[in-house]
């Protein structure tokens, strides 16, 4: 991936701040790619990605495929309007654009056997992705699970997050959401 001294191991969609790939790149040492729709000011290493727009997401897409690309790619689609995407009429169909997105960056990575999570922090898009086609077939896959947090809390701040996710991945993730004592 272009701009990057090392193929990143993890690729962030929808990074807000960077925060996950950020703390990956601490504590791992490998590298992070971070992208969003709108990069929060103060936010240098997240680079800006108009998922609406074929053109910029191919070369982003292309490195998931490649064998040298990241191994696990991290969807954290947008769950409000942006303040510059006008109408919730203009923002439906900006949403259905962007779950296509994210469907086609799960869909490569499964298909070139990368691991790839999704986060729905947002009852709303848990029920977009049931209802969205790409992400009902996804669903349906028996590679991909539904993970969510145990009853009895969760360990994040905010609501709980039920993640889409490789079966793979699954287990370590179901454990991480669970709640600690202490935690």
């Amino acid at each position: 991936m272009a701009g990057y001294s090392q193929p990143p191991a993890l690729l962030e969609l929808g990074a807000g701040a960077g925060h996950l790939s950020s703390a990956f790149n601490a504590a791992s040492g490998c590298s992070a790619a971070a992208w969003d729709l709108s990069p929060p000011p103060g936010s240098p290493h997240v680079r800006q990605l108009d998922l609406l727009a074929p053109t910029a997401v191919q070369p982003v897409l292309d490195s998931v495929a490649s064998p040298g690309g990241p191994s696990v790619v991290w969807l954290n689609p947008p769950t409000a309007p942006l303040p510059s995407e006008g109408s919730s009429a203009v923002w439906a169909r900006a949403r259905s654009c962007i779950l296509d997105v994210t469907a086609r960056f799960a869909s490569v990575a499964r298909a070139h056997a990368k691991l790839f999570v999704c986060e729905c922090p947002d009852p709303h898009l848990r029920t977009a992705l049931r209802q969205h086609t790409a992400w009902r077939r996804l669903l349906a896959h028996p590679d991909v699970a539904v993970v969510r947090p145990s009853v009895g809390g969760h360990r994040h701040a905010g609501p709980p997050p039920v993640l889409v996710c490789s079966r793979r991945l699954a287990p370590a993730l179901g454990d991480h959401l669970r709640a600690r004592r202490g935690a």
